[in-house]
């Protein structure tokens, strides 16, 4: 089951879509490869968007709760993990945002090279919080010294490391030809209801004790109820080149 069930429809209410920028640019890099298979959709932050773009998207999501609100918006899904998934040669582009790092890197970059078509491209986003020097970010560091002394905030887990890390999975796979990385800058303003809404959907502060999310209400409130966070997104891609050129063997 997904670590995000249990908060499904918090996570649909308050996780927020693609900046508009990096689904541009994501559109420019896939509109013309069919059809495309959006891997962690999560409730369709990133699949909405594109289907209203007019193309033709699946959602793979294991959660069986995230699985049900992408039903309930009509969105055709696929609820396996993506690495038990069998669809060979199906997909003219893979592409997740915010997901891909639950997945065994080699493993999942297997999987990506087995499910596209020779052509096919497979496309890697993560928003990296860039917000360290902003005064809000430095108000918020005693509270998190207090409930998540060892943790690096605002996630234990090193976002701005993934790109690297799986493009050299990327490089190294026989599956992909020239691995690409860039990066988009943002930001995004949160009022005190939004932000602590997507505060409680982070995998980090799911046990969080009601007194820390108070704690940074009480911070919120001291910038006057709207608080803005900074964003570097990464945009990893690469296309699948011929797999007989590449001395996989076709089967």
């Amino acid at each position: 089951m997904s670590i995000f069930d249990s908060v499904a429809r918090q996570y649909n209410r308050y996780r927020p879509v693609p900046n508009r920028s990096v689904l541009e640019r994501a559109m420019q890099l896939i509109e013309c490869k069919s059809p495309i298979l959006d891997v962690g959709a999560g409730t369709g932050q990133m699949t909405l968007p594109l289907i209203e773009k007019g193309l033709n998207v699946t959602a793979l999501e294991p959660g069986l709760e995230m699985a049900g609100i992408l039903r309930e918006k009509g969105i055709r899904v696929i609820d396996l993990p993506f690495e038990k998934y069998d669809g060979n040669h199906t997909w003219g582009a893979v592409v997740s945002h915010q997901a891909f790092h639950w997945i065994e890197r080699e493993k999942g970059i297997k999987a990506a090279g087995q499910a596209l078509k020779e052509d096919g491209i497979l496309l890697l986003i993560w928003d990296i919080d860039c917000s360290q020097d902003t005064p809000f970010y430095k108000a918020t560091q005693p509270v998190y010294r207090v409930s998540m002394p060892k943790a690096k905030w605002p996630s234990k887990k090193p976002v701005c490391d993934f790109p690297g890390l799986y493009a050299e999975a990327m490089e190294e796979s026989p599956f992909f030809g020239d691995v690409h990385l860039e990066y988009i800058q943002h930001s995004r303003e949160y009022n005190k209801e939004e932000y602590i809404g997507l505060l409680r959907t982070f995998s980090d502060h799911l046990s969080m004790p009601d007194a820390f999310f108070e704690g940074i209400e009480r911070i919120i409130d001291d910038f006057g109820g709207v608080i803005e966070r900074r964003y570097k997104s990464a945009l990893l891609w690469s296309t699948k080149e011929c797999e007989s050129v590449k001395g996989i063997g076709l089967f």
